[in-house]
């Protein structure tokens, strides 16, 4: 790297840390990742699966108030020579680290800053999301109460319907 280059980088470290530790509530950390596979790209793609965890949950918690630089990575074999090594590397910073509201979903809301989110009324999780009643639990709906009814009353249509009708997946 040349001076000028090196100066460069420094001058640009120096603001970036300079810009977020002026309040009293910021910090920088690095998140680092490790992982062995039978090769760089699938171990490269498993440490990045973990940095990408830790980055959710700082996302979770802070907000926008977390800034990254770019991830640097690094693949090395292992002591057998039949496997690899990957790191990746990450530093940030966070402007305010009191923690924010948790950011809820579609038909969710605020259970407290502690609990996280919550289903509105009339809502429930099924498959990861809050969805009505209807959805997440099909067989209490009119419609599939009323074709078991006709199956029950001997109708074969209506016992090929309740499958699609009835069954939550």
């Amino acid at each position: 790297m040349t001076p000028s280059r090196t100066l460069l980088a420094a001058l640009f470290l120096f603001c970036f840390a300079s810009f977020y530790t002026t309040s009293a509530n910021a910090f920088c950390g690095t998140i680092r990742a490790t992982a062995n596979a039978v090769s760089d790209q699938d171990a490269l793609k498993s440490a990045n699966n973990v940095g990408l965890a830790k980055v959710r949950q700082l996302d979770a918690q802070y907000g926008s108030r977390v800034k990254y630089q770019p991830a640097k990575s690094n693949c090395v074999p292992t002591s057998g020579g039949n496997r690899s090594q990957c790191t990746i590397t990450q530093t940030y910073c966070v402007a305010d680290a009191r923690p924010s509201w948790p950011k809820c979903g579609k038909n969710e809301v605020v259970a407290s800053n502690d609990a996280g989110c919550r289903c509105k009324p009339g809502f429930e999780k099924f498959m990861g999301a809050c969805e009505p009643h209807s959805i997440s639990r099909p067989w209490t709906t009119p419609l599939c109460k009323s074709t078991k009814l006709a199956c029950s009353n001997g109708s074969q249509k209506a016992c090929n319907q309740i499958e699609s009708r009835c069954n939550p997946n």
